[in-house]
This record gives C-alpha cells, sequence and structure tokens, in this order.
C-alpha cells in the first residue's frame, strides 16, 4: 500500500490547480485522481466565439506565482500562440482555448492520474485509506494518506420529472453540442434559464433561425434577463480580503449575504445581451414574425411525453398562473449543484453540519469535524456559504489551495496576498 501526504480527488480546475501548486513544495507527495480519460472542460459547451467570465490571469496559479511554468502565458508560449493572443487585445480567455491549456497543465503534471475513479474513503488511526478504480488496467488500487481533498466539482441540477424523459430530446445544457444536430429535428424548441448558458445556447439557435424554420422559447423564473455585475468595485468581493471578513459573519448573515450577492455570480455578459437584442432587431426589419417568445418569472413545473412532442406546463408567478406549451426539444439551464460522493455519508455523524445540506468549513477550508483528528477532510466546492458567493470563483482558486497547503504541512510556502482591494470591509473608527 502506497503511503502519501494528500489524495485530490478530481481533476477540474480546482484540483487541477492544487496538485500544480503542490509541486512546488519539496518532500510533500499528492497524486490528483480523474475519473475521466481526459481534462476536458465542460465540453458540452464549448461554443465557437464563447469566453470565460474571468480574465486570462485566472489560471491554475498565475495569481499567487505568476513565475510558475503552469500559468497560461506559459501556455501560450509553448505553443507559439503568445504574439497572436498580444495582438487579440482581450483580456478573456476563449472558451476552447481554456480547456485545452487545461489539458496542456495536466499533461506536465507528474502526479495526475486520469481514469482512476476514488470510490471509497476510510478512516483510519493517521489518516485515510483511499480505494481507486483504475479504469485502464480494471484493478483496484489502495492508498494511504495522510489528507483528503474534495475537488468532486459539480453536477447538472434537473428536476426529478426529467429523468424519466428521453435524454435526445429533453437535456441539460452541459450536453448540448453533443445533441447539437438533433436539435433539427425540433419545430419547436425551449429553453428553460436565464444564465451565461442559456444566454449562449439562445444566440446560437437563433442564429440559426435565418436559415431555418422553428419556434424557439426562452423562459426563466427569474425576474428578468439580468446583466452579470461587472463593476470594478463589485467585482473586488472576488478577493481574499473579503472572504476573511465573510468568515466572521454568522451564518444567517452569510446566507443572506450570498443571495444579495446573486447577481456577482449569475446573470449574462453584457455584450452577449447586446448581441441577441441585435439579433433579434435584424431579423425583424421584414416585418415577418419572428416565432420567439421571450419570458420572465415563468418556472416550469412539468414536462410530459405526448405522442409527439411533450407538453410543459408553466406557472407566470407574478400573475400566479398556470399555462401549458408544446415543445419538441427542451433545453434546460437548471444550473449545477455540488457532487457530493457516496462514501462520504459515512461520516455523517462525525461532521458539523451548518444545516441540513451545508457541512461547516473551518478557516483552512477543513470539513468541521465533532472530534479532532490526525488528518483532515478538505473541501474545494460546496463554500459558498461557509466563504462567501465567490469562493469559488477561478480567480480565487490559487489564494484557496495555498492556504490549505499552507496547513497541509504547517509552514507557509507562498505569499498570500493582504490589502489586495481598495474597500475596507471590516468596520473601524476614524479620526475620533
Amino acid at each position: 500500500m502506497k503511503k502519501i501526504d494528500a489524495v485530490i480527488i478530481g481533476g477540474g480546475p480546482y484540483g487541477l490547480g492544487l496538485g500544480v501548486l503542490a509541486e512546488e513544495i519539496e518532500n510533500f507527495e499528492v497524486l490528483v485522481f480523474e475519473r475521466e480519460d481526459s481534462l476536458e472542460w465542460h465540453p458540452g459547451m464549448l461554443l465557437d466565439g464563447t469566453t470565460l467570465q474571468d480574465a486570462f490571469l485566472a489560471d491554475l496559479v498565475t495569481l499567487l506565482n505568476p513565475k510558475s511554468p503552469y500559468t497560461y502565458l506559459n501556455y501560450l508560449h509553448e505553443h507559439d500562440r503568445l504574439h497572436a493572443f498580444f495582438f487579440f487585445e482581450d483580456f478573456e480567455v476563449p472558451r476552447k482555448e481554456f480547456s485545452s491549456y487545461l489539458k496542456w497543465a495536466g499533461s506536465q503534471l507528474p502526479t495526475l492520474r486520469l481514469r482512476r475513479e476514488v470510490t471509497d474513503v476510510l478512516e483510519t488511526g493517521d489518516g485515510y485509506m483511499v480505494k481507486v478504480q483504475n479504469y485502464e488496467s480494471g484493478e483496484e488500487e489502495t492508498y494511504e494518506t495522510r489528507h483528503v481533498v474534495l475537488g468532486t466539482g459539480h453536477e447538472p441540477n434537473v428536476p426529478e420529472f426529467v429523468y424519466s424523459l428521453p435524454s435526445r430530446d429533453v437535456f441539460h445544457t452541459s450536453r448540448y453540442l453533443y445533441r447539437k444536430d438533433e436539435i433539427k429535428e425540433g419545430d419547436t424548441v425551449t429553453i428553460i434559464g436565464s444564465g451565461q448558458s442559456a444566454a449562449e445556447i439562445y444566440y446560437d439557435l437563433l442564429q440559426r433561425k435565418r436559415d431555418e424554420s422553428f419556434t424557439l422559447n426562452w423562459y426563466t423564473r427569474s425576474g428578468g434577463f439580468f446583466q452579470m455585475e461587472s463593476a470594478k468595485m463589485a467585482q473586488q468581493l472576488f478577493s481574499p480580503d473579503y472572504i476573511r471578513y465573510f468568515r466572521t459573519l454568522p451564518v444567517d448573515k452569510r446566507k443572506g449575504t450570498v443571495d444579495d450577492l446573486s447577481k456577482l455570480r449569475h446573470g449574462v455578459k453584457g455584450s452577449l445581451l447586446e448581441s441577441i437584442y441585435k439579433e433579434l432587431y435584424h431579423q425583424s426589419i421584414d416585418g415577418e414574425p419572428l416565432t420567439t417568445t421571450i419570458m420572465q418569472t415563468t418556472s416550469l413545473e412539468d414536462i410530459e411525453e405526448k405522442e409527439e412532442g411533450y407538453t410543459l406546463t408553466l406557472h407566470h408567478t407574478e400573475k400566479d398562473e398556470l399555462f401549458q406549451i408544446h415543445s419538441d426539444k427542451v433545453i434546460l439551464a437548471t444550473g449545477y449543484k455540488p457532487r457530493i460522493p457516496d462514501w462520504l455519508e459515512r461520516f455523517e455523524n462525525k461532521i458539523v453540519w451548518e444545516d441540513e445540506h451545508v457541512f461547516k468549513v473551518d478557516d483552512h477550508y477543513r470539513i468541521v469535524r465533532e472530534e479532532e483528528s490526525k488528518g483532515h477532510l478538505y473541501t474545494l466546492t460546496n463554500l459558498e456559504y461557509s466563504h462567501g458567493s465567490g469562493a469559488t470563483n477561478l480567480s480565487l482558486s490559487p489564494y484557496r489551495n495555498a492556504t490549505i497547503l499552507h496547513n497541509m504541512t504547517g509552514e507557509e510556502h507562498f505569499r498570500i496576498p493582504k490589502n489586495s482591494v481598495f474597500q475596507t470591509f471590516f468596520p473601524k473608527e476614524e479620526g475620533l
């Protein structure tokens, strides 16, 4: 049985970034296990022309160590694209290129293990025994480790009544590119949700309507199709300074603050909303009906399969009225929820819970236990109520990872930024 310092479950940007940072610490061994055979990032939503909502500096490591060989700029340099990016003159990263960057970083990281799924975690006296299914060899591997890090990411959040419906017709946005050709089979396509993914798909299909005849619907339960808050002063809430402040609030204040700041995480880029409006305007010039419906304050209550297509029951929340529409294809832009592994249930009575679904997380991103333990369970996800609405923003990932590594090793290996924003979050008396 191989003994290591930490097992990182999940090779997404968070887990991969932690593995990258750990490479800089001598005599500290980690392994990153990823069940997929590739590090593709949201492959079902890699639409042409789409970009991240974060700047290129929000890569795996730059904001903590810009000298690292794993920076996005070094990726561009290694692929002879640095000058091309310079002339691109855009802070935002094309989504396809970010996915390629993650693959490249993973290929450089010797501690990454693809096609390995952590199937169980058992507690030992000094830490944990981790069981891993190796899909390459077909064998089960066992590792002994002091610490375990949950980087299991998120999974689609869809209503239960969707599970029994054919996935070729009713599917989450994460499957869009896989189902895009099949959408052509439908005379009516309906999108549910109003975030960035919903808007990107609506715009993609709206452009297709120039050459194809179909009805396109877009409904959201939100009060409108709102632009994501991008003001620089507001964006400072995505900072280590704000997280330190947020951690001092009682749990009820933290929950309320997360809801109040939802526009920082949800909503649509202003440029995309503008493009959608311009496309609608151009398609309406000849006076022909647009055959598209865009409606807010409307929630999806049920989907019933018919002999041909589906009947959607919708609820207009302001009018408090139910109505039904027909649709051949339904795309659910209903967001994501944390992916919590089944084995964590074993620790259910040993973990401190802040409410029924949210476990307590301390300043070091450790899941708080009822009793002290020599080894710890750390988490990279499910942090919005413990560390704030921006806690899982890509730009904060290096800071979070450094905090975890400092706690694991008992030493400060990286300089964590302080006073990184112009705002002050703690009350203080002045001029008295």
